[in-house]
């Protein structure tokens, strides 16, 4: 093979390989916005992770409670979770109303960074006490948010987007706690 012929060859060798790459980038990034779209037109879906409604909240995270009137909420995330840094982000500018609290669980340093880019009305809980609120919630999905009134679990979903959260606290706080604590009463009762 002459010379010529050797480096043709490596020029369409190259130019394959520079092709085959782009495709795949282009395929995964169309993957990535599907996956963002469907996310983001679903809401948040209610899911069979975590406490059951009606359950009382747990020791770890009952102190913080205590003495709070009105739904409160409980926001699972991951230190390492992309969507929950997403989700942190878009909170930045955001007025989530309700008192809420964060429960980060995760490597220290990322955990800590996430709670940084929360806004300041909203406490956190970390390691490694937030390991032991999540093992006790019985989480495994993030991000992740229960409804509390009157220490049990009144709702719980799973989240996917800022957007979310907010239609989620907001449709919380329509419901006054006369209409949903009785019931909540009565299933405590059962177990």
């Amino acid at each position: 093979m002459s010379p010529l012929e050797l480096t043709a060859v490596v020029v369409v060798a190259a130019w394959l390989a520079a092709v085959t790459l782009v495709t795949l980038l282009l395929v995964r990034q169309v993957g990535l916005v599907t996956v963002r779209l469907d996310r983001d037109l679903q809401g948040a879906a209610p899911v069979e992770d975590g406490l059951e409604v009606g359950d009382p909240v747990p020791e770890p995270v009952r102190a913080w409670l205590d003495g709070r009137g009105g739904p409160q909420f409980i926001l699972i995330l991951g230190a390492v979770c992309g969507p929950c840094r997403e989700l942190a982000a878009d909170l930045e500018d955001r007025s989530v109303g309700s008192p809420v609290l964060a429960i980060i669980s995760g490597n220290p340093s990322s955990a800590r960074t996430l709670q940084e880019a929360l806004p300041a009305a909203i406490p956190s809980m970390l390691d490694p006490t937030a390991h032991a609120a999540v093992r006790a919630l019985a989480i495994s999905t993030t991000p992740f948010v229960f409804e509390v009134r009157g220490g049990r679990i009144a709702a719980k979903a799973a989240l996917r987007g800022a957007e979310h959260l907010e239609r989620f606290i907001g449709d919380a706080e329509t419901v006054p706690d006369e209409e949903l604590l009785p019931l909540l009463e009565v299933k405590g009762h059962e177990d």
